[in-house]
């Protein structure tokens, strides 16, 4: 073989290493922010870690910050996804906007936490207003209530049939309110309930709670979100998609999983109130 040639062959080979060593190494890691997963919670994303390879790192952030982080570096705010429990975590977000959104991601379904005895069963959210007294065992819960409400009785201003069947269920309601104090004094009441309070807090407290979750109206029930989105520009944007799609799998197969983060799954059955429906009412 030439020499010139064989210099060549030799230029060329060390010249196509140079350029694969050149090349950016895939950026193995994921920022997410929440304002609610704890300590505890981390850990169950750590076999997906180690199977993705990827290392999440979670930021405990308030809705507000994560809007002020935004607003100030909109294409690099510290963190590629904001992963926020509940419709109000997210309407206070005021239309923050994102590269990818799923406000439907899983339900956090609302239900009625008791100790099984004389109680009446509720079948119907507007029975509440109507039989046992009751407390709210969480912030969201009656304000998702009382959105769901406000969107069934939307044509109220021009219906008087409408304004009076909402002012009866509202007063009903308010009559009925007691101040919650703790689930274990609670025997003989209702205690309305996000289903990740009831698991996390209300079971707990008394292991003969019990949850029930009754209809609204000719809907399936009446149900909080968790929200995914994905900011502008995400540096491991293919990251945070990997990442979704193993929650998704998640929510579809795996019941302890979705047990220990208080979700379910929203089954294509279900009639539920959309997001997009619910989050106007809850910011006025």
């Amino acid at each position: 073989m030439p020499k010139f040639l064989l210099f060549a062959i030799l230029s060329f080979v060390l010249f196509a290493c140079q350029i694969e060593v050149a090349q950016p190494t895939a950026n193995k890691e994921l920022r997410v922010a929440s304002n609610f997963i704890t300590k505890k919670q981390e850990g169950y994303f750590r076999a997906w870690q180690k199977k993705s390879g990827i290392k999440i790192s979670f930021l405990r952030l308030s809705p507000q910050q994560i809007r002020q982080r935004i607003k100030k570096q909109p294409w690099n705010p510290g963190f590629d996804v904001v992963w926020l429990n509940g419709l109000e975590a997210y309407s206070k977000l005021n239309g923050t906007p994102f590269q990818a959104n799923y406000l439907d991601f899983a339900q956090i379904p609302i239900g009625l936490s008791f100790v099984p005895d004389s109680i009446d069963q509720v079948k119907n959210f507007i029975e509440l207003s109507q039989t046992n007294l009751w407390a709210a065992a969480d912030d969201q819960s009656f304000n998702i209530l009382k959105a769901h409400l406000d969107f069934a009785f939307r044509n109220r201003a021009k219906s008087k049939k409408q304004s009076q069947g909402y002012q009866q269920i509202m007063s009903g309601l308010k009559d009925r309110k007691l101040a919650f104090n703790g689930a274990d004094q609670y025997h003989t009441n209702m205690l309305l309930s996000r289903y990740d309070t009831y698991i996390n807090e209300l079971k707990p407290a008394d292991k003969k709670q019990r949850i029930i979750y009754p209809q609204f109206f000719r809907y399936s029930g009446v149900s909080d979100r968790s929200t995914f989105s994905i900011v502008r520009q995400a540096s491991n944007y293919t990251n945070a998609k990997l990442f979704f799609a193993f929650l998704n799998k998640q929510l579809r197969k795996n019941a302890k999983f979705c047990l220990r983060l208080g979700y379910k799954k929203i089954a294509p059955k279900e009639k539920l109130i959309s997001s997009k429906t619910l989050l106007p009412l809850l910011k006025k």
